[in-house]
C-alpha cells in the first residue's frame, strides 16, 4: 500500500535551462503538468513517480524563441504534444532516492536516471499531510533527436547539446493506493 501525492502546477514548479549562445541561455518554465508521487509510509520509500507535460506550454523571457522551440525545426508539440517519464526502478541512494525509467520526449524513449529528494511527508499548518520533493534531470537533447539547425548543430556552439530540467513538488496527500 501507498500514499499518492498528485503532482500539478498549483503545487510543483517545472523549470530548466539549455546553453544558448544568443541570450546566454535559454531559460523556461512549463505551464500544464500532471503527474503522481507514490511514497510507502511503512518502508519509507518512494515507490513510483510518474509525469506528464503539456509540451506547447514551454515558455520563457523570449515569446519568439518560444515560437520556435515550439515548432516543427525543434520539439514539434503538435505532433509530440507530451513529455512522459514512468519510474521502474527506485533505489535509496545516500539521504535520498535514484530514480530509474523511461522518458519519453520527441517520439524517442530512452531510460534515464536521476536523483530524488523526498524526505518523509510531514504535516502542514493545517495538519495536511504534504510530500515535498525535488528531482533534476540532465539530457542531452540529440539523443532526443531535438535537433536545432542541421547545419550548425554539429559542434554545439550555438545551442548546447544538456538540457537540465528541475521539478520542485509540494504534494498534498491525495489518497491511498491499494
Amino acid at each position: 500500500a501507498g500514499e499518492n501525492y498528485v503532482i500539478r502546477p498549483q503545487n510543483t514548479i517545472i523549470e530548466g535551462s539549455i546553453k544558448y549562445s544568443v541570450a546566454g541561455k535559454y531559460r523556461f518554465v512549463f505551464g500544464k503538468y500532471s503527474g503522481e508521487i507514490v511514497f510507502d509510509p511503512n518502508s519509507n520509500m518512494i515507490k513510483s513517480v510518474i509525469i506528464r507535460i503539456e509540451a506547447s506550454t514551454i515558455k520563457s523571457s523570449f515569446p519568439a524563441l518560444d515560437d520556435i522551440v515550439k515548432s516543427p525545426r525543434i520539439l514539434d508539440t503538435k505532433k509530440y504534444e507530451n513529455i512522459i517519464f514512468k519510474s521502474d526502478l527506485i533505489q535509496k541512494e545516500g539521504s535520498g532516492f535514484l530514480v530509474k525509467g523511461i522518458l519519453e520526449m520527441h517520439g524517442v524513449k530512452k531510460e534515464i536516471a536521476f536523483p530524488f529528494e523526498a524526505p518523509k511527508p510531514a504535516a502542514d499548518a493545517e495538519g495536511k499531510k504534504i510530500l515535498k520533493a525535488s528531482g533534476h534531470w540532465v539530457v542531452a537533447r540529440k539523443d532526443w533527436d531535438i535537433i536545432w539547425n542541421k547545419f550548425l548543430d554539429h559542434g554545439g556552439v550555438l545551442v548546447g547539446n544538456h538540457i537540465t530540467i528541475d521539478w520542485n513538488v509540494n504534494s498534498p496527500l491525495q489518497g491511498r493506493q491499494k
